[in-house]
């Protein structure tokens, strides 16, 4: 992984992004059949073209509170591009949970 980014994204690729065990942050319980949605956000604060808006994700049936959300080939994702990802949990009343990491782009196979 890049060094002082949270996420490592391939220019012209598909690439995912994983949500691994969600948890309360009260209880520490894991938490399955939660909406979970993510926006990409370029350096200047403006939803990268390409994506989805929102991205939505899947819960993993085989791996408890694993959400995974893919980020299609489309998305205008360069190499170097820097941005942001903010990713929305939400499983009802007080198990609402939003968060930001951040991303790079990387060059694919050239």
């Amino acid at each position: 992984m890049a060094t002082g980014f949270d996420l490592v994204f391939f220019e012209n690729s598909d690439d995912t992004i994983f949500v691994e065990q969600l948890r309360n942050q009260k209880t520490n319980a894991l938490v399955t059949g939660a909406t979970v949605e993510a926006i990409l956000f370029d350096n200047l604060g403006s939803p990268v073209t390409g994506a989805p808006n929102p991205i939505t994700f899947t819960e993993d049936p085989s791996i408890t509170a694993t959400y995974t959300g893919d980020v299609p080939d489309t998305a205008s994702l360069t190499d170097g591009d820097e941005g942001t990802v903010e990713i929305t949990a939400d499983a009802g009343a007080g198990l609402h949970r939003e968060w930001t990491l951040t991303y790079v782009v990387r060059a694919g196979v050239r």
